[in-house]
Parts: C-alpha cells; structure tokens; sequence
C-alpha cells in the first residue's frame, strides 16, 4: 500500500514542481525587462533624482502619460532655434539632436521623403518618451489639445501658428520632476524664458 501511495503522489509533486519552475522564470524575465528599461533612461537623467516607488505609479492603461518638458524657446525661425540649441548642447555637454528630421518652410519639421519609416516619410514625426536630448519640435504637439485629438483640423492646419516651434530642452516623466527643475535652472541665466511645461504625449502605438 505504501509504495502505491507514492506512485499516485510522484506525478502530482513533478507537475507542481514544473508549474512552480515556469512562474519563477516567467517574473524573473519580466523583472530584467523593466530593470533594463529603467536602466537606460537613468543614464539620461540626473543621478541625484530619485524616485520613491512606493508612492509614484505608473499609468499603463493610457495610451496617453504625462510629462515634463523643459521649454527653452519658441518661434517661427527654425535656423535661431537650431543655433541655440547647437550652443546649449556645446557648452553644457548636453547632446542636440534633429532625430533624423528636416526642416522645410512649407511643412515643418518632417521625416525626408526618403526616411526608412514609410507611414511618417514626408511628415511630422513627434518625439516621444522621456529623454534629456535637446531638439527642436512642432508646438502644437505640446498643446493640451493634442491630448484629445491627434489629427489637428485643417483650419489649425493652415493658421500660422501650426508652423510654431518649440526648442526642447529635454521631455522627463513623473518620476524624474527634479531633473527637469535641474536643467531649467542651469539654463536660466542664459535664457530667461525657460520654463518646464506640462504636457500629455502619446505613448501609444504609432504604426
């Protein structure tokens, strides 16, 4: 009877075992993926900006988030707004980028009509999640509408200020609000319009 009580227990104990096994390495994977994201954009933001886990959520049932961003200026020249951004990066070692963009005075900024990324070639392209790279961006991307309604109307379209730009100083996420005070006081003395404003990016799925 006792060897026939350890059979019938022997199956039982291998598949529980297995099912253990599986949900370990299941937890183990997805805490190395969100480790190793989290990982690469700390080395983007300040050191000393730390984060208190139990007390700041993220929000990963909207395909919306809300950020910090570091305005340094806006206009209608986007050659100023480049020769700015070109000088901020040089002296603060910070990195300026144009994230393979152009610029063309009937559209904006714009992927080249050559771009890999077939959907956004010959269109505007937004920058998205958080970074500290400075870059020059289309203003109405950063307006509170934009939250609500992705496609502008085509009165906003052909208004003037659909050609307004904005020089990023760099687009932190609520958990790194510090960083984004930092770097607009280390950029005021120079240029006193500085400002962090608040805005709804899309995180969503662009293809």
């Amino acid at each position: 009877m006792y060897k026939v009580y350890l059979l019938k227990k022997i199956p039982i104990m291998k598949i529980v075992l297995f099912l253990l096994l599986i949900s370990l390495a299941f937890v183990t994977n997805s805490c190395t993926f969100i480790e190793a994201i989290r990982s690469q954009e700390s080395t983007l933001l300040d050191s000393t900006d730390k984060v208190d886990t139990n007390t700041v959520a993220l929000d990963t049932t909207s395909e919306f988030n809300a950020y910090y961003i570091v305005n340094i200026a806006c206009g209608y020249d986007y050659d100023s707004l480049d020769k700015i951004g070109k000088n901020i990066a040089a002296t603060n070692s910070l990195v300026y980028t144009t994230y393979d963009r152009i610029y063309t005075t009937q559209k904006g900024i714009i992927l080249p009509d050559d771009a890999e990324d077939e959907i956004y070639r010959g269109g505007y392209y937004p920058r998205r999640y958080a970074d500290r790279a400075i870059s020059i961006e289309m203003y109405y991307d950063f307006l509170p509408e934009s939250a609500t309604n992705t496609n502008v109307d085509s009165a906003f379209n052909n208004s003037p200020a659909a050609k307004k730009m904005i020089l990023v100083g760099g687009v932190f996420d609520k958990f790194h609000k510090k960083s984004a005070d930092s770097l607009t006081q280390l950029l005021l003395p120079l240029y006193p319009f500085t400002k962090i404003i608040n805005a709804m990016l899309y995180d969503g799925c662009m293809h």
